[in-house]
């Protein structure tokens, strides 16, 4: 897309749980909470680690959606967990995407 279309493209991983990226990114969800920290820590299985991973993101959200803005593009890739579930039973995603419309032209979720 940036080659091809000439857009500036920010690249956010917000998946905790992500071992290993394949892209380089511009905002990283890691550097402030990983799925396996909690796992040790809170002695959670994977899936545990996961909702207790997006329940920490949500009282941080302001924080998040903060870096998420100061990045400079003209599209915003957003990589989401996959595990449906977490979207389904938690309103991470709404209070994200509401606080992001008005700051970001144009996102793309992709989990």
């Amino acid at each position: 897309m940036e080659k091809e279309m000439d857009y500036k493209v920010s690249f956010v991983n917000l998946d905790p749980g992500c071992e290993y990226l394949l892209y380089s990114h511009d905002f990283d969800i890691r550097s402030i909470i990983t799925t396996r920290d909690i796992m040790i820590r809170e002695k959670m299985g994977p899936n545990s680690a996961m909702v207790r991973a997006m329940e920490l993101m949500e009282k941080r959200i302001e924080n998040i959606v903060a870096g998420i803005v100061k990045l400079l593009g003209d599209i915003c890739l957003i990589d989401t967990p996959g595990q449906m579930e977490i979207f389904i039973f938690m309103q991470l995603d709404l209070k994200l995407l509401k606080n992001l419309k008005t700051s970001v032209v144009r996102l793309m979720f992709s989990s």
